[in-house]
């Protein structure tokens, strides 16, 4: 007997909620389900696709070794801005300031869409500590 979502008891129900069998570990001489058995490559298999490993590895793409100027642009602007900050606790962020600007400013382009996003991120945050020292 189980009791309905209005709170009434209903004999001889069938469960809400049946449940499917788990591909898993068996230990030897438990019973197991074939059903189970045969859907556990699908079940185990990730949402996405991997390639698979072929060869060696291969060098990088020409576009990953052409970012390289824009991923120390990327890191040049990030020890700027601690520069800044640090030169505004000692009240001197003047020249701190003007050097983020300058590299705020340049910004290079990336080949790769991701270093693109990271920089333009770390352009914005550029300007909003420049906007705070003013």
């Amino acid at each position: 007997m189980r009791i309905d979502p209005a709170g009434k008891p209903v004999p001889n129900a069938a469960p809400l909620r049946t449940r499917r069998a788990q591909p898993g570990f068996v230990l030897p001489g438990e019973a197991h389900d074939a059903a189970a058995e045969a859907e556990a490559p699908e079940a185990a298999a990730p949402a996405f696709g991997i390639a698979p490993i072929t060869g060696a590895p291969s060098d990088p793409p020409a576009a990953v070794a052409d970012d390289a100027p824009a991923a120390e642009h990327g890191e040049a602007m990030l020890k700027a801005m601690s520069g800044v900050q640090l030169a505004l606790l000692e009240g001197t962020g003047d020249a701190a300031c003007r050097t983020l600007a300058t590299l705020a400013e340049s910004l290079p382009s990336a080949a790769d869409p991701g270093l693109q996003a990271v920089l333009q991120s770390v352009a914005v945050r550029a300007a909003v500590v420049l906007a705070r020292a003013e």
